[in-house]
């Protein structure tokens, strides 16, 4: 699984790749993850994903 952190407007998510799928979710405090309603297309590389974000 690959994982990518983003802070975007102070706000700190999460970006994973798993089964050929991108999943986003905002990192609370307490290690609870909530999904960030952010879609990320399933053709967009590893390369391209901080551009496309």
């Amino acid at each position: 699984m690959e994982r990518f952190k983003y802070n975007i407007f102070d706000r700190e998510f999460l970006v994973e790749r798993s089964q050929n799928r991108w999943k986003t979710f905002y990192q609370g405090s307490k290690g609870k993850r909530l999904d960030t309603g952010i879609f990320v297309p399933t053709e967009i590389t590893e390369d391209e994903l901080t551009q496309s974000i």
